[in-house]
């Protein structure tokens, strides 16, 4: 802003290298919250496949005729 008041920059100026900036950390915020989703569901599918081993004889007890043949 003191550049500004100087008479070095104009007014617009900052605004148009800020807009794109706006933009660029939006993009970032929504990676960010897709990439925490994603990290979540791998790590329930991960816990509940490490589960899978310990529950066999439920896991068949529980399974249809066609998933316990497969």
């Amino acid at each position: 802003m003191q550049a500004h008041y100087a008479g070095a920059v104009p007014l617009d100026l900052p605004k148009s290298e800020q807009d794109p900036i706006t933009q660029q950390l939006a993009m970032i915020d929504a990676s960010l919250d897709a990439t925490t989703a994603t990290f979540s569901t791998l790590a329930n599918n991960l816990h509940d496949a490490m589960d899978l081993p310990s529950n066999c004889d439920r896991l068949y007890e529980v399974a249809s005729d066609r998933n316990r043949r497969s």
